[in-house]
């Protein structure tokens, strides 16, 4: 959509014709990639869901917030779940890390826990959450939040025969390499 000078009453002599014009299209430029910068922010809110886990208004249960809030790529999270009532997981508290890539929300996140936890999902010897292993993950959907995610491996841990599954002693952390 090219400004018309001449209609404003403004005469340019080429050379400068010439320069406005090309400033034009920079301009127009800028424009497209304040747009799709816009758009980006916007679906990079969608990680924090609206900070409903930061602000502590999500599920009691679990919370979630940047590791570093000059992350403005929104990448790097820490989250927290409080293990299930009446079983091995009551009463201890579970850290975890969450890497949202650049294909999040379309791709599933990369949950790694730092606190030992012996669950059929998590790989023992690195905390990373198994998407093999954990439906939440392999069948991964674009509507699912953070909260979500937590609030399904807590799920996990209350489940079946993994409520009672003997854990590591409490404070033991996975080493990250």
């Amino acid at each position: 959509m090219p400004i018309q000078l001449a209609r404003l009453g403004i005469q340019l002599c080429p050379e400068r014709s010439v320069l406005i014009r090309r400033l034009l299209e920079v301009v127009g430029q800028f424009s497209q990639f304040t747009l799709q910068l816009v758009v980006l922010v916007k679906q990079q809110l969608r990680i924090a869901d609206g900070g409903l886990g930061e602000k502590g208004l999500g599920a009691e249960s679990c919370s979630y917030g940047l590791q570093d809030l000059d992350d403005i790529t929104m990448t790097h999270w820490n989250g927290t779940i409080l293990g299930p009532p009446n079983s091995s997981h009551e009463n201890r508290i579970y850290s975890l890390t969450i890497e949202c890539g650049p294909e999040y929300p379309e791709k599933p996140p990369i949950v790694r826990f730092i606190s030992k936890i012996n669950l059929p999902c998590v790989d023992q010897n690195t905390g990373l959450v198994l998407a093999s292993k954990f439906p939440t993950l392999s069948s991964w959907k674009r509507t699912y939040s953070m909260e979500i995610l937590l609030l399904e491996l807590r799920k996990e841990m209350a489940s079946g025969p993994n409520r009672k599954l003997p854990q590591p002693s409490e404070g033991e952390t996975f080493q990250f390499h």
